[in-house]
């Protein structure tokens, strides 16, 4: 049950409500496989009309979210980056404003943390880490292990504000937590993913700050992560090209 901002009780249909469920998580496996950007687009766009007459805002919220990923993978392949990051920032921003009218708590985690992404990938690393510490707050009340995810955005971050050894710190402390974090059993790709996307954003903040590091170290980190993501049966195309890209910045 949901309410506008008139009070107005809007009931859904439970077909309805599982046919959505079910839509998102397929748009959620199609917006990781590198390539399928247009089509995973496209499926949330024929979604976004049937969800706004049922008056669905949580899901809608979650599809706007499901659209800046799509736009983030564009920028993160260097696809037009400028125009899809200003797209990724438009979808953030709906969402947010839904979550905002629509008063739904429950979502204010996620809401922060793509607002932190918004602003680090536009490079205003101190509003980024505001929101990243907000988001942190709400994840640990719920002791929810997207604590590390957040963590894992935020040591680039502090590099980028030249915090190196804060930041150094924090990644070499939040990387060897995904060792022991439950989610590694009960969902691995997103362990995955969140585990091996600390070292390439803090290699490519150390470099953009011009600071020495020790890159054989790097290097093998790296490594061992791409080997990690190799032997696996799952699709990490995205984060693949990128480590690859680090390394070649390495070599």
């Amino acid at each position: 049950m949901l309410k506008s901002p008139n009070m107005k009780t809007f009931i859904l249909s439970p077909n309805i409500d599982t046919f959505f469920d079910q839509e998102l998580q397929e748009i959620a496996k199609l917006r990781e496989i590198k390539g399928q950007e247009s089509q995973t687009l496209a499926k949330i766009n024929s979604l976004i009309p049937q969800v706004e007459a049922e008056n669905d805002f949580i899901v809608l919220a979650k599809l706007f979210w499901e659209q800046a990923f799509v736009y983030q993978h564009l920028v993160m392949s260097h696809v037009n980056e400028s125009i899809n990051l200003k797209l990724m920032e438009e979808s953030a921003l709906n969402s947010h404003d839904i979550i905002l009218k629509q008063n739904l708590t429950d979502l204010l985690g996620d809401d922060l943390r793509f607002l932190g992404r918004v602003y680090d990938y536009n490079r205003d690393y101190p509003q980024a880490y505001n929101f990243y510490q907000q988001a942190l707050d709400f994840y640990q009340k719920q002791n929810n292990p997207r604590t590390l995810e957040i963590n894992a955005f935020i040591c680039a971050n502090l590099i980028y504000q030249n915090k190196i050894d804060d930041g150094l710190a924090l990644a070499k402390k939040t990387y060897a937590e995904f060792e022991t974090c439950p989610l590694k059993q009960s969902d691995f790709y997103t362990w995955a993913v969140w585990k091996t996307g600390i070292y390439p954003r803090v290699i490519k903040a150390l470099i953009s700050q011009n600071q020495t590091f020790d890159s054989l170290e790097m290097k093998n980190i790296l490594l061992n992560d791409q080997k990690l993501l190799m032997e696996e049966k799952f699709d990490f195309r995205f984060r693949l090209d990128e480590i690859d890209e680090v390394l070649n910045l390495l070599l």
